[in-house]
């Protein structure tokens, strides 16, 4: 990449810093961290339709929604009839960029399954971050790397947190249902 492309890079991530900014995974970062991240950021302009990414695959790169809407959804085998069972598709959530959308964040501190389907509804501009990016720019600024890394884990500590009343609420459900 030339002097030149890096420049026109820096010069549109700029744009979006403000939308950036209500991103939790880097919504702590004071404006230049930010700006000094996005020297990190690859974009990327994703048709509808496409496939953002796909329950199962390892990620390695997460993806800052910056243009667009998208649905996030998983696959379940629900029962259909007495005695057969089908793979459905189940809508988790349709996202737009003014949200402060952050796709795939757990990708960026280990190798990891992606536990749901990311679909682009609209055409989407996407930044994309990945885990060996953030590591350098973690060794660079240790403590903006170190923001980002509390940001994750205070989300998945929230996800873990919603899965466990959710499991306990079907614990109760099933119990009762098998009565």
């Amino acid at each position: 990449m030339s002097v030149d492309d890096l420049t026109e890079l820096e010069d549109h991530v700029r744009v979006f810093l403000p939308l950036l900014g209500r991103i939790p995974v880097i919504a702590d970062l004071s404006g230049p961290e930010l700006e000094e991240l996005a020297r990190h950021f690859t974009m990327l302009d994703v048709a509808k339709g496409t496939a953002i990414v796909s329950e199962g695959e390892i990620g390695d790169s997460a993806y800052f929604l910056v243009g667009g809407e998208v649905e996030v959804f998983e696959w379940m085998t629900l029962k259909t009839s007495r005695s057969g069972f089908e793979d459905k598709e189940r809508t988790l959530v349709r996202l737009s960029a003014d949200q402060g959308v952050c796709i795939g964040e757990p990708a960026l501190l280990e190798d990891t399954a992606r536990s749901a389907n990311v679909v682009a509804l609209t055409p989407c501009t996407l930044l994309a971050l990945s885990r060996s990016s953030l590591q350098e720019f973690s060794r660079r600024f240790p403590a903006a790397g170190l923001k980002v890394a509390l940001a994750i884990g205070r989300i998945l500590a929230r996800r873990v947190l919603k899965m466990t009343r959710d499991v306990k609420k079907l614990t109760t459900a099933l119990s009762i249902a098998v009565r």
